[in-house]
């Protein structure tokens, strides 16, 4: 995903799913917030398709303006956790271009 060159980081984590009892969450900080778009994240997808194994490829992705962090600067990914599946406009699931 860091290949984009809109996204500057980006986290993953698992969230609850009813079928597989875990999916893949990608949430992508971009270089600019205003390129947030379902083409962008279709593009993501695309990406991760090509590159990655069909189970590691996120189900869920979004955008976010700011990754969470720890006092030591690492990503909180436990945080990220709390967040709804569906948090936001910014966010899509993305199970339908699979």
């Amino acid at each position: 995903m860091l290949q984009q060159p809109l996204v500057a980081e980006v986290a993953v984590v698992g969230v609850p799913d009813i079928t597989r009892k875990e999916e893949v969450k990608a949430f992508v900080l971009l270089k600019d917030q205003d390129q947030a778009n379902e083409a962008l994240a279709v593009s993501i997808i695309s990406q991760c398709k090509a590159s990655l194994a069909a189970y590691k490829v996120p189900r869920y992705i979004e955008f976010i303006t700011e990754l969470p962090r720890t006092p030591t600067r690492k990503v909180a990914k436990h945080e990220l956790n709390k967040r709804p599946v569906m948090a936001a406009n910014d966010s899509w699931d993305v199970s339908k271009w699979r």
